[in-house]
């Protein structure tokens, strides 16, 4: 789960940077870190590119199948463990190995991001986010294992269907009140 400023940057099928804060992600078939619905989640990689690009287990470690426990940490980072043999020892070693850091993006203050779709939001026209990495110091930490259950504020929800019954009923009583006279007229043409 993302920090409640922040969103996880995606690519659409198109090549558009999209953000999210649907963060059940998994590892597509490619080895790219994939959103629920297949975007392509960005990050910087291991060594240190400065632009958010797919993060993507590397290709010798993932034909091999010597990626397992692939995770992402509080700090962004996506690890995997590696396990090894040495040919000439024969000694197993197991080690963690670090593809990148998700990349965050924060918008700025008063302005919202243009909704795509369900899950997915787009930066308006003139507005440039700030992007960084989850627990930089300019971002807070993830929350792993957890969802976002969005912007929902419970006690401010069920006081508006409480208002919402009571003038449903308000309506209700006016209608039968309505129904009423209308009989009592019809009584006295008769």
């Amino acid at each position: 789960m993302a920090p409640n400023d922040a969103w996880f940057v995606t690519l659409d099928a198109g090549g558009h940077r999209t953000y999210t804060r649907a963060g059940s992600f998994h590892v597509g078939d490619d080895g790219t870190l994939r959103a629920p619905d297949g975007a392509r989640v960005l990050g910087t990689s291991a060594a240190g590119a400065e632009v958010p690009a797919p993060l993507r287990l590397p290709e010798p470690d993932r034909t091999l199948g010597r990626c397992a426990d692939v995770h992402l940490e509080s700090d962004g980072v996506l690890a995997y463990t590696r396990a090894s043999i040495d040919p000439r020892t024969r000694e197993r070693t197991v080690e963690r190995a670090v593809v990148g850091r998700l990349a965050l993006a924060r918008f700025p203050a008063g302005t919202n991001p243009q909704r795509i779709d369900a899950t997915h939001f787009a930066a308006v026209a003139g507005v440039v986010p700030l992007l960084g990495v989850p627990a930089d110091g300019g971002f807070g930490a993830l929350t792993t294992r957890a969802r976002d259950l969005g912007n929902v504020d419970l006690v401010a929800g069920l006081e508006r269907l409480s208002e919402a019954y009571l003038s449903f009923s308000a309506l209700e009583a006016a209608h039968q009140a309505q129904g009423a006279g209308s009989k009592v007229m019809m009584d006295l043409l008769k």
